[in-house]
């Protein structure tokens, strides 16, 4: 039921009171005046047992998330809430995310998180935000601060494995969400920073074509028995979610192209550490990103070169002229919204 039908109980039950109190006033048979008060007791219980089943958007307007919280994205809670303010590095996978982990846990104050994607699996948990909405009716907490405590959580585990590094901010690789990246924001309190990992959509499809497969089988679950047309879908859906909220997020957010990446690692790497608002030297590019091993998040490519950053090679442009033109009929918007030259 909406709150109209909340208010014509109300209504209702407003009237059968005042007319079981005149009755128990007015009546001089005993009986009635005793039945009139146990009525009454009953009608006393109503809005009670009511609250458990509705929320009375009036008179709890502070236990809901209105919707200005999301359109406008600002914090309501303290900047203490957290350990530090989070960073994730989002992105369709072989786009560069494992570089940009690498290159973040180079830095003396920045631990780049191992892929147990913590996060990505808390927010897709239907679940639990349906309890969270249940908590909210039946325990009156309110729903921003029952998200709050689920940022809380993440950020415990993650801020934990920082400490143990010696380090004091996390960083954190959450591939899978494109979907969900508004749901992880808002846990976040609207503060978290987001790295962007872009690559052209040809490029991801041929990497992925060519690593996957081997590993996991065919991908069998697209509507297309191509591998590098069912990959490349997958990269045009993601990037197509991600930069959405990307575009909604321009303040928080920073998109870091691959092919720029690898190209211009230095210029690129202090435009990054200045987004994020950490010290930058130029030993964090090749010599400090090849001592370490991050445990749990491997990349061949990576180990390969001993941590150096190597322009970004593109076999897809070897591809048969028919094959580019028809790829590129599907990949063409997406590949302009990221600022690549349209293909085919």
């Amino acid at each position: 039921m909406d709150l109209r039908h909340i208010n014509e109980l109300q209504q209702v039950i407003e009237r059968l009171t005042e007319f079981a109190s005149r009755v128990k006033e007015s009546s001089g048979d005993t009986t009635l005046r005793q039945e009139a008060q146990g009525q009454l007791d009953v009608l006393a219980q109503l809005p009670g047992v009511l609250k458990y089943f509705f929320v009375d958007e009036e008179k709890n307007s502070a236990l809901i998330r209105t919707p200005d919280a999301e359109i406008l994205r600002a914090p309501t809670h303290s900047d203490k809430e957290f350990s530090c303010t989070p960073i994730f590095i989002i992105g369709n996978r072989r786009s560069g995310t494992t570089l940009l982990s690498y290159l973040l846990n180079a830095a003396d104050g920045l631990s780049a998180v191992p892929e147990a994607f913590v996060a990505g699996d808390i927010v897709t948990m239907d679940r639990l935000f349906t309890t969270g909405h249940r908590t909210m009716k039946a325990l009156d907490e309110p729903f921003p601060r029952f998200l709050l405590r689920i940022g809380r959580l993440i950020d415990s585990i993650y801020s934990e494995y920082a400490a143990r590094k010696g380090k004091r901010r996390w960083a954190s690789k959450e591939l899978f969400i494109p979907h969900r990246l508004d749901l992880l924001d808002a846990v976040f309190d609207y503060r978290a920073q987001f790295i962007y990992a872009a690559r052209h959509g040809f490029s991801v499809a041929h990497s992925c074509a060519s690593r996957f497969p081997m590993r996991d089988g065919l991908p069998l679950n697209g509507n297309t028995s191509l591998d590098v047309e069912t990959y490349l879908n997958e990269w045009i859906s993601n990037n197509e979610s991600t930069m959405d909220f990307y575009e909604r997020n321009m303040n928080r957010c920073l998109l870091v192209r691959y092919e720029e990446l690898t190209n211009d690692p230095l210029s690129t790497g202090k435009k990054l550490f200045e987004f994020l608002r950490e010290p930058w030297t130029d030993d964090l590019v090749n010599k400090r990103l090849g001592d370490q091993r991050l445990h749990g998040m491997g990349d061949n490519k990576i180990f390969a070169t001993g941590g150096k950053i190597l322009a970004a090679e593109e076999p897809w442009r070897k591809w048969p002229k028919a094959l580019l033109s028809t790829l590129g009929r599907k990949a063409n918007p997406t590949l302009q919204r990221l600022g690549y030259d349209i293909e085919g």
